[in-house]
């Protein structure tokens, strides 16, 4: 059988063991004497180059424990961010024993001032939690539903003095 003379080519991958990385990886050289000529290339993105010098720059990219240490970084802020945005909205709202007068009474402000008494009370019952939701529905349909009529102020703030008077007795 007949061969002929062909060109062979190795691919010699560098796997380091430790210590330090370089900046620059050096391309072996042949023996002195060896009668043979060596030419090495390296992949720059989806080119092949030839290595200029003997010497191929090295690329630092993240490893797993890079990875890791960045992940759990993003998610401990994550975290510190939600309980401190749950923490202001909590110092925000009025205490269980706040008082329940807006400064100006209208339909609207009151019926926002039931619902923030309905959102913050956790001590109510289902009777009285009831009786809220309800008051809060009249409210709604008395001044904004279909044929709503203006009422005085002293309809709706007899409204809260009862809501006052319910709950702190």
């Amino acid at each position: 059988m007949y061969r002929l003379d062909i060109e062979r080519s190795w691919l010699v991958t560098y796997t380091p063991t430790g210590g330090a990385r370089a900046d620059a990886f050096t391309v072996p050289t042949l023996k002195a004497g060896v009668a043979a000529g060596a030419e090495a290339r390296h992949y720059t993105d989806m080119d092949l180059i030839p290595v200029e010098g003997g010497v191929v720059p090295v690329e630092h990219r993240w490893t797993t424990g890079g990875l890791v240490a960045t992940g759990l970084g993003v998610v401990v802020l994550a975290g510190v961010a939600v309980w401190a945005v749950r923490r202001r909205g909590t110092a925000n709202s009025p205490a269980t024993g706040a008082t329940l007068v807006p400064d100006r009474v209208t339909p609207l402000s009151v019926v926002t001032a039931l619902r923030l008494l309905r959102e913050t009370q956790s001590n109510l019952d289902s009777s009285t939690l009831k009786a809220l939701t309800e008051e809060i529905t009249s409210l709604e349909r008395a001044h904004f539903g279909p044929g709503a009529t203006t009422t005085s102020g002293r309809e709706l703030e007899a409204a809260l003095d009862r809501w006052r008077a319910r709950l702190s007795g």
